[in-house]
């Protein structure tokens, strides 16, 4: 994991990533439940990015 020094402010990143946001807690913690749920059952072997698409970069944007 690359640490990037935030000065205690992460939500400058905000602007980096496509959704113009960071994520918040809540949303990082529905995706983990869902992968302790039956409704992810099926899923195997699979890295799930809960990133607002910044891995995705310039392939991702919410106005598409």
């Amino acid at each position: 994991m690359i640490q990037i020094p935030t000065d205690g402010h992460p939500e400058q990143f905000a602007s980096m990533v496509p959704m113009n946001r960071i994520g918040t807690p809540k949303e990082i913690g529905n995706a983990v439940l869902w992968l302790f749920s039956n409704e992810s059952s099926y899923v195997t072997g699979h890295t799930l990015m809960i990133d607002g698409g910044y891995c995705a970069g310039p392939l991702f944007s919410p106005s598409n």
